[in-house]
């Protein structure tokens, strides 16, 4: 009960961070030197403004209700304080991260981001969990490299303060060092293999993973970085066409995707393009809000997720999950919730920061192909947000039993009204704040109410038609006229299933490639090495020379011993011939 204490006061404090942010206008940088030498020096920093009181508030609401849930999620758990030890250490490294300016600061906090999630992800000690970790780790060990280069760029300038620094030219080196390194963590196109990958750890962790911690962190250090990457427009325009192309490749992977946790990390995926697609914009206050709602409503879906997978036994098939309404009403209504908010729903949180990004990019000068598929990204997330619903509140259960366990707790249900505030509520709250650095308004009043009305009317005929016989002879009649184009489009979707699934291939270019590579190197290293030239001067080849000489030697002992017992024999008989005449 202590415990549950704690972390309800983690979501308090949470809440007030984020309820001080939403009204703070000032910025305040507290310096602290350790030493100095010459013109360089050693300075500890802490840079408290909006931005980082809204996040960090942010990551103690999601941190204390994950840690709450995760005392029902792994009750059974035997070594359950190791792991929450390992979960503060990962909200700590990303508080470190936030709170610093000083870019050798920041590296302290990505790299503990880095080590607590490979711990957290191998936690099951499976083959599994160990392919994924490691995979998350070498990636996220690129941004690392990236990050180190950086401060070797740095030095030059005497500091390593990287928000405050106004460079008088361009350093594309800097530049691209910083967006690929950002990319790396935040899983954009052509790194973005990882982070489904990443599902193989507990539930508690992906949704701290997915929703406020590690994969916001490129997010987060492009955000900071803004004045120093704006410089240079050619990796803004590299970081645009990237972004469009994981948001299409997460939203075309996801409408066919069987692993109902797998859905909720491409849907984390697609919204990280969202925003990575909003700085190439030049727009990166959006992108931060469009952050923190996600945030909130994604660490919501995957709690709920998370409850629908542990009720039934472990089971991630979306096919074999069905009919939850009835048994898990609370963990569904905080799904509704969550997917409701990541649709863009008006006056739900996401409605308020997505809103503001897709009037940004029919403002901006991008192309008609752009904004087509900006377009369609943005649909394919309601598609398969839609389909994640149906199957699991309305669709017929397909296993082999039914839920096996539908008691939810109060350690259940608390997260659920805590982080439901948050999807609900805090778009709006925020919404004073963002427009008044923002030249963006969105849609208006007018236009929130007729796309409402539309929608409910839409809802309405349906509802009133779906019996009528007018209705169902004039879908017959359409099916008819369409089906040999449907069939045509079944069969193509049918061939491209296992391109979709593998998300463009990228996972086994990411794994397979890599994989095949070290053996390969690994069975030349051992044919030339361990069963060459090494063998040869070593232990085999000592051996056969040893045993050449040893047989040789043999050889010639034999042949000595003949000769002198020959020698011997002959003597003795002229001996004996001799000492015979004589006698």
């Amino acid at each position: 009960m202590l415990n549950h204490f704690i972390f309800f006061a983690l979501i308090i404090f949470g809440y007030t961070f984020i309820l001080v942010g939403s009204v703070l206008s000032s910025v305040y940088l507290i310096e602290m030197v350790f030493w100095e030498l010459g013109s360089v020096s050693m300075v500890f920093s802490v840079l408290v403004d909006y931005m980082s009181l809204v996040f960090i508030g942010t990551v103690m609401v999601i941190g204390g209700s994950v840690l709450i849930y995760t005392s029902w999620y792994m009750s059974d758990e035997l070594y359950y304080k190791r792991f929450v030890s390992l979960v503060l250490l990962f909200i700590l490294s990303m508080v470190l991260m936030i709170l610093i300016p000083n870019l050798i600061g920041i590296l302290i906090g990505w790299d503990g981001l880095g080590l607590t999630s490979f711990l957290l992800v191998c936690y099951y000690c499976n083959s599994k969990s160990l392919a994924a970790s490691l995979l998350t780790a070498l990636t996220n060990r690129i941004g690392d490299v990236l990050i180190l280069m950086s401060i070797g760029f740095m030095i030059v300038e005497n500091s390593w303060s990287l928000y405050q620094f106004t460079f008088g030219e361009t350093i594309s080196g800097l530049v691209g060092l910083l967006t690929f390194a950002a990319m790396t963590k935040s899983a954009q196109m052509p790194f973005c293999a990882w982070l489904p990958a990443a599902m193989a750890a507990p539930t508690p962790v992906s949704a701290l993973v997915h929703s406020s911690t590690l994969v916001t962190a490129g997010v987060y250090l492009l955000i900071r970085s803004f004045k120093v990457i704006s410089l240079d427009p050619m990796f803004m325009e590299v970081l645009e066409v990237l972004s469009l192309v994981t948001l299409c490749l997460a939203g075309t992977s996801a409408l066919v995707c069987l692993d109902l946790k797998k859905v909720v990390a491409l849907s984390t995926l697609s919204q990280l393009s969202v925003m990575m697609l909003s700085i190439s914009l030049y727009a990166p206050v959006l992108a931060f809000f469009h952050l923190i709602t996600h945030a909130l409503f994604k660490a919501l879906l995957f709690l709920s997720v998370g409850s629908v997978i542990h009720s039934y036994g472990n089971i991630q098939d979306i096919r074999m999950v069905g009919g939850c309404w009835s048994t898990l009403p609370k963990s569904m209504s905080a799904m509704v919730i969550a997917v409701s908010s990541l649709s863009g729903l008006p006056f739900l949180s996401g409605f308020f920061s997505k809103d503001l990004i897709v009037d940004l990019c029919y403002s901006s000068s991008m192309s008609l192909m752009e904004v087509v598929l900006v377009g369609v990204g943005i649909a394919m997330t309601s598609v398969y947000s839609l389909r994640m619903i149906w199957s699991s509140l309305f669709s017929l259960n397909m296993g082999v039993s039914p839920v096996m366990s539908s008691d939810e707790k109060l350690e259940l249900t608390f997260p659920y009204l805590c982080l439901s505030l948050g999807a609900l509520f805090v778009g709006y709250v925020l919404s004073g704040q963002i427009m008044g650095v923002s030249q963006f308004s969105g849609s208006s009043n007018f236009e929130i109410v007729v796309l409402v009305g539309a929608f409910l009317l839409g809802l309405f005929f349906m509802w009133a038609n779906s019996g009528s016989l007018q209705f169902n002879l004039l879908f017959l009649f359409l099916y008819k006229k369409s089906s040999a184009f449907l069939s045509m489009l079944l069969k193509l979707v049918r061939h491209c299933f296992p391109f979709l699934l593998s998300m463009w291939c990228l996972e086994v270019v990411s794994s397979q490639v890599l994989a095949g590579v070290s053996l390969s190197l690994s069975e030349k290293l051992s044919s030339s090495l361990d069963n060459g030239w090494l063998e040869t001067i070593g232990p085999q080849g000592m051996m056969s020379n040893l045993m050449s000489v040893s047989q040789n030697n043999e050889q010639l002992q034999k042949g000595f011993f003949m000769s002198c017992l020959g020698g011997v024999v002959s003597c003795v008989l002229v001996l004996f011939f001799f000492v015979a005449l004589l006698f």
